[in-house]
């Protein structure tokens, strides 16, 4: 019996699914090392991050024998192994992040799992209730084709509504037939909210701001990969696979902190060449002269007049049960989140 992460289950329920096509099982060591070098698997297609079942040192394991997999003690497949690999951490970590500092999430995420991984055909699969309760690909493009929708721009996000978000999503709904809101709820930084927090804070936006006919909302229960362009190229072929045309992309996408280019993000998924159309934003913010928000596209003021909206600023308030400002979150919207918080903090007591 093997044990594993909620990160490698999330994964293996993505593979089963089709989120992750044209992946049908986790890597090998030939994909890995083409993935770490080239940004393809081996068979030429493009892939940016390795998908791979970390498992123990202990117990022993053969290739050739079959091992039951169980999370939280409970049985959820089978794996007949055919291979097992070690990873080099410190290749990983460089070709993935482009860094080995220690402070920066995705390397901390990858020094504390195990290097051993083993790959083989899976069967018998039993998913736990919270991820057989999310539509799966098959399931979003049956939404979409009952919906009429021939045109779908994704939203990736990792963080409750606020105002830039909404001035992107606005703008992508007047080019397309619907929006799919999608933000990933599965294993994220301790400092980011959490999957809950997310979804009710947008579950109520969208039914208070939005038309319903032109929206959809649903989480990705996947761990955030933390790696910047490579990052954005596999969260965007992961909403292809769900059925969308358009990927929304903005600022500095699947970053932290100041590892990676602003805009790094926008050109990996162009270069990728993976068949989903970009909706390209520069940086949103709010202009006092202006009054409202906009982008550096459609704005000639100088920066003295810009409030740029800062998400740690605004989880920091929030957690003390102050309201941001106006210009950056809705009142309402940051009310649910406090209520959320509080909540939450109240049942961690109990």
């Amino acid at each position: 019996m093997i044990e594993i992460s909620r990160k490698n289950l999330m994964d293996l329920f993505q593979i089963t699914a089709g989120g992750y096509e044209p992946i049908h099982k986790f890597m090998g060591s030939g994909d890995i090392e083409s993935v770490l070098k080239y940004s393809m698997l081996d068979t030429g297609e493009t892939w940016t991050i390795p998908i791979t079942l970390n498992v123990p040192e202990i117990p022993y394991i053969r290739a050739g024998e079959t091992v039951c997999l169980h999370y939280s003690g409970s049985h959820v497949a089978d794996m007949e192994v055919e291979e097992i690999l070690h990873i080099d951490k410190g290749v990983y970590v460089l070709a993935i992040y482009a860094t080995d500092s220690p402070d920066h999430p995705g390397v901390m995420d990858t020094m504390r799992e195990s290097a051993k991984c083993i790959t083989g055909k899976i069967s018998r699969i039993k998913f736990p209730d919270f991820l057989n309760m999310n539509p799966d690909p098959h399931e979003t493009k049956r939404v979409f084709r009952e919906l009429g929708w021939r045109t779908i721009a994704a939203f990736q996000t990792r963080n409750p509504p606020h105002r830039a978000h909404e001035f992107m999503q606005r703008r992508a709904m007047e080019t397309v037939d619907g929006l799919f809101i999608n933000p990933v709820t599965g294993d994220l930084k301790n400092d980011d909210f959490s999957g809950t927090e997310i979804m009710k804070a947008y579950s109520y936006f969208i039914s208070k701001y939005y038309p319903s006919w032109k929206v959809f909302l649903s989480p990705l229960m996947i761990a955030m990969r933390y790696a910047g362009p490579r990052a954005a190229v596999f969260l965007a072929q992961i909403r292809k696979n769900y059925g969308c045309t358009h990927f929304i992309v903005g600022r500095d996408m699947a970053g932290v902190g100041k590892y990676y280019d602003p805009y790094a993000a926008q050109k990996a998924i162009e270069e990728a060449g993976i068949g989903i159309e970009l909706i390209k934003f520069q940086e949103v913010f709010f202009c006092r002269m202006c009054s409202e928000t906009v982008d550096s596209r459609s704005c000639a003021h100088d920066e003295i007049y810009r409030t740029v909206l800062s998400m740690s600023s605004i989880r920091n308030s929030l957690k003390l049960g102050m309201f941001p400002p106006r210009q950056s979150m809705r009142r309402d919207v940051a009310e649910k989140l406090i209520e959320e918080l509080a909540t939450q903090k109240n049942s961690d007591i109990l």
